[in-house]
């Protein structure tokens, strides 16, 4: 079963954090953190096991976010400080 430790992060194109973008089923996980995201804590850290948070999102294969209308409980496409075990929720969620 797919979590969050096993995602794949790579340095943000603009080189102040870290991404995720991973496909489940026919959408894509968008997970952020660094200076230029909802994350905690909000700097760029060069060790992504110091994050505490993220910023989340879902994408279509278009990479338009939906996560509203996957999530509607959320009420918002980008969803602030999400904390892992949450995460790992959202991930499940997507794959059934």
């Amino acid at each position: 079963m797919l979590t969050f430790k096993k995602l794949k992060f790579e340095r943000h194109s603009s080189d102040f954090g870290w991404i995720s973008h991973t496909k489940i089923g026919d959408k894509i996980l968008s997970i952020c953190a660094g200076d230029m995201f909802y994350s905690t804590p909000r700097h760029d850290l060069y060790d992504l096991s110091r994050y505490k948070r993220f910023e989340v999102s879902v994408l279509n294969e278009d990479n338009l976010v939906i996560t509203k209308e996957v999530f509607p409980e959320y009420r918002a496409d980008i969803l602030p400080y999400v904390e892992i075990e949450e995460i790992n929720d959202l991930i499940k969620r997507l794959d059934e």
